[in-house]
């Protein structure tokens, strides 16, 4: 993680501002390459594909480094997430968390995401404020 104010960097139609992580840094040459973070409706097909919400955080986490069985070889492992405001930073779940920005906004200030729990099978829909640092997904456009 950098912990340093960065002016804004844009996603999609998700605009992170504030303070950024080193995977928004990577993702910026990940579009380059040809590769784009899923939006909120390819993670919900992906989810309902993987048989829905209750089971689908177990078959997209890890085999061998988190307690999945990466049956759709996406291989989540856990990350945490860094939260800020109040004039510091906060690291949190590094070991037993994922969460994973989608490309689609809430709205001006919160984007939806995806969270997964060392203590469950499941895989939640949730919105996050656009500056907090968590993990991102690049696919293949």
């Amino acid at each position: 993680y950098i912990g340093e104010p960065d002016d804004e960097i844009l996603f999609g139609d998700v605009n992170f501002d504030g303070y950024i992580n080193v995977q928004d840094i990577i993702l910026g040459v990940s579009f380059v390459l040809g590769n784009i973070i899923p939006t909120d409706e390819e993670y919900t097909a992906l989810t309902n594909y993987l048989g829905g919400w209750e089971y689908a955080g177990l078959r997209i986490k890890d085999n061998v480094n988190w307690n999945g069985t990466n049956e759709s070889g996406f291989t989540a492992l856990p990350g945490g997430e860094r939260s800020c405001c109040d004039g510091g930073l906060d690291y949190s779940g590094m070991d037993n968390q994922g969460y994973f920005w989608s490309s689609t906004a809430k709205d001006n200030y919160k984007a939806w995401e995806r969270r997964l729990s060392d203590y469950n099978s499941l895989i939640t829909r949730e919105y996050g404020d656009k500056k907090y640092g968590f993990s991102v997904r690049c696919i293949r456009d």
